[in-house]
Order: C-alpha cells, then sequence, then structure tokens
C-alpha cells in the first residue's frame, strides 16, 4: 500500500475518458461487492495505480487482478510472496531491495519474481530492475549471475507410498 500510494505521488497513468471510466466502474463494482472502499484504494485507483496483498478480501483481489489485465490498471504493487505466485501480464518487474524482511532474497526467488515479466503466452517480452545501494553490489551480482541453489522435491519417495 505503501509503495502504491508513493507512486500514485510520483508518476501519471495517463488515461482515456473510456480508461477513466472503467476505473470509476472498477471503484463502483468493490463497493458493491465488499460494502466499503479501503480509503488508500479509493485515492490510487483513479490514477490506475492498485495493490494486492492477503489485506484485500478475494473479491478485491479478483477485481483489481481482472483489472489489471484488462489494462484498466497500469501499475500493480505487491508483497514477495504474491509477486512469485500472481499469473498476470506483466512487463515489469520492479524489486526495491534485496532483503525480504531481515533475510537476503535468495537466486531462486529472485528468478520467480522477474519472471512475472513477460511471461510466455501472455506478453512477447519483459524487463526486471532490481533496487539496491553500492553495498548490496555483490548480493546483487549473485542474484543475477550467480548459480542456482539446488532444488530438492518434497515428494520423495516415502511421500509417494500408498
Amino acid at each position: 500500500e505503501t509503495t502504491a500510494r508513493m507512486l500514485a505521488n510520483i508518476i501519471t497513468c495517463a488515461a482515456s475518458n473510456e480508461t477513466q471510466e472503467k476505473r470509476r466502474i472498477l471503484l463502483a463494482r468493490i463497493k458493491a461487492e465488499t460494502g466499503h472502499v479501503d480509503t488508500v484504494l479509493r485515492e490510487i485507483l483513479p490514477m490506475g495505480i492498485s495493490y494486492h496483498h492477503s489485506g484485500l478480501t478475494g473479491d478485491e483481489r479478483g477485481l483489481v487482478e481482472e483489472a489489471f489485465s484488462g489494462g484498466v490498471l497500469s501499475v500493480l504493487c505487491c508483497t514477495s510472496t504474491l509477486a512469485a505466485g500472481v499469473n498476470l501480464p506483466a512487463a515489469r518487474v520492479v524489486i526495491r531491495s534485496v532483503k525480504i524482511g531481515s533475510s537476503l532474497l535468495t537466486r531462486t526467488r529472485y528468478l520467480q519474481m522477474v519472471g512475472r515479466a513477460g511471461r510466455t503466452g501472455l506478453s512477447s517480452t519483459g524487463e526486471s530492475f532490481i533496487l539496491g545501494s553500492n553495498s548490496d553490489k555483490k548480493v546483487l551480482e549473485e542474484l543475477v549471475f550467480g548459480k542456482m541453489e539446488d532444488v530438492r522435491s518434497c515428494l520423495d519417495e516415502q511421500s509417494l507410498t500408498l
């Protein structure tokens, strides 16, 4: 929410009259389905920006996803967990830190997140950006160019016995 609000204050998502009307309809649909519209959503949706996290109801998440997929919303801010699972046609993924909480982002999770940009069958190209400081240079290089961590299935032979 904080990132979405910050972006709403610094960028302009130009929109046709038709898209502006679709954004007004989106707000009305959220209100109709949930009984209210969150203050931040009411502020940022008209600008083509939203957030997506577990604090939204299922109905709100569905409407936001539909609006983003349909081009009504231009920017969708979400947590790293949802970024790994959101299956939407993103042209660009921006990761604002090399950390998730107090832990460093792993290469596997980084690749999962940036893989949202330019998804096969959803868009033909994609870009990803990760923000960091000079002190993060080694971590950034490892995320982008490092060796993949070993992956082990949790469906091992013992789990599959009937």
